[in-house]
């Protein structure tokens, strides 16, 4: 199956794709600036606002030849969390620095009622660009590359 932003919305392929979440939405084009190159991707783990875990995204393309880091609040690197993504733990690049506070006082404040959500951004050149809100990591259908760690984030979570 071909899939491309118009397959997705002629065919409804929202749970093949990992995106049910957007099923009931009404499909839109949307045509943003692109940013290459893109040094890497991070995706904040936040709960009431307060970030617990975060993943870095290493690739030279979406997820051609993708590679990461787990990271967590106070920014030490962690061990992989799924045995499986072993081989692409990224264990040769040098430190990622730790985003500006800046960054997390206005995650804080804009996350701090939302019980759980993943806050993206795309880093070019020292600059951070906001990706996107996802309330469902990895379509909430496996942990990903978070492995054991999934159970431990969601004594985080308060309804």
């Amino acid at each position: 199956m071909k899939i491309d932003s118009l397959t997705i919305f002629e065919q409804g392929s929202y749970t093949e794709l990992s995106t049910g979440s957007y099923a009931y939405l009404k499909p839109r084009v949307l045509f943003e600036e692109l940013l290459e190159p893109i040094d890497y991707e991070l995706q904040f783990f936040l709960f009431n606002g307060q970030c617990h875990l975060t993943t870095v995204l290493y690739r030279p393309f979406h997820h051609k030849s993708l590679s990461f880091r787990l990271y967590d609040a106070d920014w030490n690197r962690m061990e992989p969390g799924e045995p499986k993504s072993l081989p692409i733990h990224n264990t040769d690049a040098g430190e990622t620095p730790c985003p500006p506070d800046e960054i997390f006082e206005k995650l804080r404040e804009l996350c701090r009622d939302i019980g759980h959500v993943r806050v993206d951004f795309y880093v070019t050149n020292g600059v951070f660009y906001f990706s996107e809100f996802t309330f469902t990591h990895a379509g909430g259908k496996t942990p990903g590359l978070i492995g054991k760690y999934d159970a431990e984030l969601g004594r985080f979570w308060s309804a």
